[in-house]
């Protein structure tokens, strides 16, 4: 079932399809004359079911080693700024 986009006769036709893609952490977006107009989407899980906080570090550091920062940046100065 490749769908990404349903009219709203689609969509009120599969229905059950569409909640299954929901559950299946699918988004579908529904359209109406050609314009998307709703957007069928998963439900989002409490924050703890979501993910796990050692898995978030360790993608933080991973990212953090691709990232380059044209200056040295100083949190403190940056705090006192009222920029963070």
């Amino acid at each position: 079932m490749a769908m990404d986009k349903l009219s709203v006769f689609e969509a009120k036709a599969r229905f059950s399809e569409v909640v299954s893609r929901a559950e299946e952490g699918k988004q579908t977006v529904i359209t109406k004359r050609g314009t998307a107009v709703a957007r069928v989407v998963p439900e989002r899980k409490r924050r703890s079911e979501r993910w796990d906080r050692s898995q978030a570090v360790d993608r933080i550091v991973e990212f953090s080693k691709t990232c380059r920062l044209p200056r040295k940046i100083v949190l403190g100065k940056l705090i006192e700024e009222g920029r963070l």
